[in-house]
């Protein structure tokens, strides 16, 4: 966000800019037209198209992944109906940044581009990060949101498709499942956004999940949390999941690190969240999050666990369900989802902001090889380099060049990369790899 100036946490949290401080997509040889979020097409591709949402205090970056020109086209749209459109021819390994877009506190922007290979992403000054969507969703799903007094939760809402899509919203919450009748049967038209509020609904209430159905159409979907002077932008999961990783966890003092549950199922499901902090020995956490209801397991602050940097926390659940990390102090949060492992990541920190660390990890029970070079055409794009990972591990890694891109690829689909910023705690703005197939 260009304008937002946050108290205490406005310059912890201002690193955290994703595009403008970090970007993090995932690139696939292999099946380039699967992607959906953060999505990076073939760059032979004839022609992509991108669909980016946000507060209009926010920006939108274009980054072009190769060596080849491309034109892109881009209209966009207001909660309060203001529009626009612009265009732009985007040179090889350049960028391109979008930040008026009018009356209206949320914004959904469409880009239609010549070829293949560019990326985007929406980012503001307070750690607000989302990737743009090549793919709309049929279903949705989100957690940890919050209505509490001082916080509100809300779903942007856009359609990208040519006619109107019809939607129900459901919640799970501590009251267990609640479908609003004002939530169900939504339509919103071709090419409009719609804006919904959980709170007129769900007032005063902490830990909130939700399911997006879409009955018509597809939809391009992304929360955003209000908490306190922080904000953040949730790009949700298109299902849950048994396991889930979360690399760089603070827990240091002052700090605030929750992981929030949300259960979509009519069974109880048993949740086990291990900690790993050398050179201590914690003991792992459970939690049995009943129907359709939601639990949470704080972290930070934690009397079994030890002040002492940053710890690697991993979930596991005897069914999927839904998971939030919920990272901040005691002035607001912000929602991260679940990290996804990819075979390649691309990170590009454009405004030099300051990192303190950079964390690799397989997740897979083998060793892997990974491959660490800048994008090409950079001036470190000889500066090549391969890290070895033994299964299940993680290694704090240097950014060449943190101003160029730098991909980091393997064979298989085992990786994460995660970055903390410098803050004050340390560890409250974080980006992990966001999920892009």
């Amino acid at each position: 966000m260009n304008n937002l100036r946050r108290l205490p946490l406005a310059a912890v949290l201002g690193a955290a800019l994703v595009l403008t401080a970090i970007v993090s997509m995932t690139f696939t040889g292999s099946n380039p037209s699967q992607f959906a979020s953060g999505a990076l097409e073939a760059s032979n591709a004839e022609s992509t198209a991108l669909h980016c949402s946000g507060l209009t205090s926010s920006s939108v970056t274009f980054f072009n992944t190769t060596s080849e020109a491309h034109k892109i086209s881009i209209t966009w749209i207001t909660s309060s109906g203001s529009s626009g459109s612009s265009t732009s021819k985007l040179a090889g390994h350049a960028n391109w940044r979008i930040s008026e877009f009018g009356k209206g506190s949320v914004f959904a922007v469409e880009a239609e581009i010549n070829g293949g290979g560019v990326v985007a992403s929406v980012d503001g000054a307070n750690g607000l990060q989302s990737t743009c969507s090549s793919v709309g969703t049929t279903s949705w799903y989100g957690a940890g949101f919050d209505t509490k007094v001082g916080s509100t939760g809300e779903l942007s809402i856009y359609n990208p498709t040519a006619t109107a899509a019809v939607f129900n919203v459901s919640t799970f919450t501590a009251k267990g499942f609640n479908a609003p009748a004002s939530f169900q049967g939504l339509s919103v038209g071709a090419h409009k956004l719609l804006v919904v509020d959980l709170g007129t609904r769900l007032v005063n209430t902490t830990n909130i999940g939700v399911h997006v159905k879409v009955l018509r159409g597809s939809l391009e979907i992304v929360g955003i949390q209000k908490s306190g002077s922080i904000i953040s932008y949730f790009p949700g999961q298109n299902q849950p999941n048994v396991q889930n990783w979360f690399p760089l966890v603070t827990t240091e003092n002052k700090a605030a690190a929750q992981l929030r549950f949300a259960n979509p199922s009519a069974n109880p499901i048993s949740v086990t969240v291990k900690i790993s902090l050398p050179p201590y020995s914690v003991q792992p956490q459970t939690v049995i999050v009943a129907p359709f209801n939601v639990e949470s397991i704080t972290i930070t602050p934690n009397t079994a666990i030890p002040a002492n940097g940053f710890a690697f926390v991993s979930s596991s659940s005897s069914s999927p369900l839904l998971t939030t990390l919920a990272l901040g102090t005691s002035k607001g949060i912000m929602l991260n989802a679940p990290a996804s492992p990819a075979s390649s990541l691309l990170m590009a920190n454009f405004n030099a902001s300051p990192v303190s660390r950079v964390v690799i990890t397989n997740v897979s029970k083998q060793n892997v090889v990974v491959n660490s070079s800048p994008l090409p055409g950079s001036q470190s794009a000889s500066r090549t380099s391969k890290i070895s990972l033994k299964a299940g591990e993680t290694v704090q890694v240097n950014l060449l060049n943190e101003q160029s891109g730098q991909i980091f690829s393997t064979e298989k689909n085992v990786l994460l990369v995660t970055a903390a910023f410098t803050t004050t705690p340390a560890g409250t703005a974080l980006l992990s790899n966001l999920n892009s197939r």
